[in-house]
């Protein structure tokens, strides 16, 4: 019931418009990203076959940003497989950001296409089992591809889960793959989060570990999904454990676990389930943890990220007065959540930024890129996030019309969260940021970019300054990092945030120098 009960309030949203459309487009892949695997099949080919008939009016990038911010939670066969029947860049997101087993990708790839199957022949991680597996197509993934008749996609949808369910039926049964061979280990976990039985492996390495929350950096225990799953009572699906060493066995362990309730009272009783080492032994090291949690934190932005659409998306409908006329006074209401969301909504792209830098999956593409025109660019994206929009600004340059070897959409990420540092900076007199001064520079060979908060002082009567959510330091080690890709630095020195990035004449002369 809670799969029907949930697609129904997904399909009241109203598809007649384009916000609705994609709203509705959203919730089903993120509905089928979480729990794909445990649906009915039926349920699931309704899910897909409406995705399927949504996508064509769904905007390209829009959909490449709602499948790069899924991160390890595209592990759902049928929903891959859809996106691999659509224009390169999505086929390109889909392929590089589903996390699945050997055992799924096999069984998936004659539905990823030669191009899907390319783009997964370059992934870093493909195991030999997979590289067997795509080298078994032979030649004809390397022919010019010919026009193909179209096919009724809910057949093939609905085709494909039946093939993916009597898959996992076999695998039940004993006829899974090499990798179903990994040590498992099965445990019992009581209402506190304890492991209170371990059948299989060692009771010491699960000493201190408690499933009722996640993991610092660095420490064992459990990732974001698994303690907010505990805390729900819901199954716990591909979950991360990290365990400390007893002899062997210390690694980054996958956790799938149900919960148990008592049969006369229905009182919370604890959770059954199987762990299987998935990092072994000397990887396990914390990096490797660490970069397990920053995987989790992709997956919470991604929980999250749902609701606040869906919040925001209201707020636009009744800003917009699409249900009819609306009072001012909640008209402003509704502008205020708007502007809300739009910080929470950038504080979620930085945690995932933050997560994806943390995991070195970050690529910056060269460019090049005129410092004015993106300095400009940027100062007007944060006046106009600004209630009132306003942003007096303070520009001062040795010399104009600087172009940096660096591209647009990696100085347009340096610049707006450099913006915004700088003018959540407080000075010591505790004044607030009313502007922005900025100073561009050039200095060995590099652009050298100032920014300091203008400062003036808050009347009683007058609003507080719209404030950014996350932390400064967060923030800055983002900027710092981007920086360094970039080949550039970044640095704070008081109430001043400095970024230097390489200029285009400069970095032209040394690979012209590195070639001769």
């Amino acid at each position: 019931m809670r799969f029907d009960d949930r697609l129904d309030t997904i399909l009241s949203i109203n598809p007649d418009i384009a916000s609705g459309r994609f709203a509705l487009w959203r919730q089903l892949v993120d509905m089928l990203a979480q729990t794909g695997r445990d649906m009915p099949d039926a349920l699931a080919a309704r899910c897909l076959t409406i995705l399927a008939r949504l996508q064509p009016e769904v905007d390209a990038a829009a959909q490449i940003t709602a499948i790069e911010s899924l991160g390890g939670r595209l592990g759902y066969p049928p929903l891959v497989a859809l996106f691999c029947k659509g224009p390169t860049p999505i086929v390109r997101a889909a392929i590089t950001s589903a996390q699945m087993d050997d055992a799924d990708w096999l069984v998936l790839l004659p539905e990823c296409g030669p191009l899907g199957r390319s783009l997964l022949r370059q992934r870093p991680d493909l195991s030999p089992a997979l590289a067997r597996g795509l080298a078994s197509f032979g030649v004809q993934d390397f022919a010019l591809p010919k026009p193909a008749p179209e096919s009724g996609v809910p057949s093939d949808i609905a085709a494909l889960v039946r093939r993916i369910d009597d898959y996992r039926a076999r695998r039940t049964e004993g006829e899974g793959t090499a990798h179903d061979a990994a040590p498992s280990v099965q445990i019992r976990i009581d209402a506190d989060g304890l492991v209170r039985h371990v059948e299989g492996g060692y009771r010491a390495q699960f000493v201190g570990i408690s499933l009722n929350e996640p993991a610092d950096i660095g420490d064992f225990g459990c990732d974001a999904g698994v303690a907010r799953a505990f805390c729900k009572r819901t199954p716990i699906r591909m979950g991360r454990l990290a365990l400390p060493s007893v002899t062997d066995g210390q690694g980054i362990w996958q956790l799938d676990a149900d919960p148990i309730f008592e049969s006369a009272t229905g009182k919370f009783a604890g959770y059954h389930g199987e762990i299987r080492l998935l990092t072994p032994q000397s990887a396990a090291t914390p990096a490797a943890t660490g970069a397990a949690v920053a995987d989790s934190m992709r997956q919470l932005v991604h929980e999250l990220r749902s609701p606040l659409n869906a919040i925001s998306g209201f707020a636009q409908l009744i800003h917009g007065q699409f249900f009819g006329a609306v009072d001012a006074s909640y008209r402003d209401i509704s502008a205020r959540i708007m502007q809300d969301a739009a910080l929470l909504t950038a504080a979620l792209e930085d945690v995932d930024l933050a997560a994806r830098l943390d995991m070195g999956r970050v690529q910056l593409e060269a460019g090049a890129t005129l410092a004015d025109d993106a300095l400009h660019a940027a100062i007007r994206a944060e006046a106009a996030r600004r209630l009132p929009a306003d942003l007096p600004v303070q520009l001062t340059h040795s010399r104009a019309n600087l172009q940096l070897a660096v591209a647009e959409a990696t100085l347009d990420m340096l610049l707006s969260r450099m913006i915004r540092a700088t003018l959540t900076v407080s000075d010591a007199s505790k004044r607030d940021a009313s502007g922005l001064s900025v100073d561009v520079a050039t200095l060995d060979g590099a652009a050298k970019l100032t920014m300091h908060p203008l400062a003036g002082e808050l009347g009683q009567d007058a609003p507080p300054p719209d404030g950014y959510p996350l932390s400064g330091e967060l923030t800055h080690r983002i900027l710092s990092k981007l920086a360094i890709l970039a080949g550039g630095h970044f640095e704070r020195v008081g109430v001043q945030c400095i970024l230097t990035l390489p200029l285009l004449e400069v970095a032209e002369e040394r690979v012209g120098a590195q070639q001769n």
